[in-house]
């Protein structure tokens, strides 16, 4: 086994003891439950919540500014639900595309069919999900939301490996100053 097959190893065996002493403990109120439970299973998926935080962050930093902007621009709260909809799809396919690089053919096909499922679903699917027709406001807010969604992700993204990188330095220099 490699060293991340071991480490990861040994954050599963860890949320398997922790479940376990959870299962064991008395009833809680559902509130704290849930908090205990989160536990585990942030020790088994810390790291792809750290790689899914700039995505996520991102796609609540542009819901948040459709809202504003539907509130100052007196946008209807369907089209504003529109718009959130259609700037959401757009930074999943933004970050399907970081995932898929290095592109090879498996790549672009995965990315390909998911762009078109994605668009497609939006006018094919539009009847049936609560999508309307967007008028110049609609429009132009979303023109500027698309605008501000690449370079977002890329600040966030830049952002947490910034981080993640100092985090690192200091657990290095911690552990050079123990030897």
């Amino acid at each position: 086994m490699t060293k991340k097959q071991k480490k990861m190893l040994k954050q599963i065996i860890a949320a398997v003891i922790l479940v376990a002493i959870l299962k064991l403990l008395p009833s809680f109120p559902t509130p704290v439950e849930l908090v205990l439970y989160c536990i585990p299973y942030l020790v088994v998926g810390w790291d792809v919540l750290r790689k899914a935080l700039p995505g996520g962050l991102t796609d609540f930093l542009l819901v948040f500014c459709a809202q504003g902007f539907g509130y100052a621009f007196d946008i209807p709260s369907d089209m504003v639900g529109t718009i959130c909809t259609l700037v959401i799809l757009c930074v999943g396919l933004q970050i399907l595309w970081g995932v898929c690089i290095p592109f090879t053919p498996l790549h672009w096909a995965i990315w390909g069919s998911m762009t078109v499922a994605g668009v497609g679903g939006v006018f094919l699917l539009a009847r049936w999900l609560p999508l309307v027709r967007l008028d110049l406001g609609g429009t132009l807010v979303l023109v500027v939301l698309l605008a501000l969604s690449a370079p977002t992700l890329a600040g966030l993204i830049f952002m947490g490996e910034r981080l993640h990188g100092m985090v690192n330095d200091w657990k290095n220099k911690k552990a050079r100053k123990q030897v």
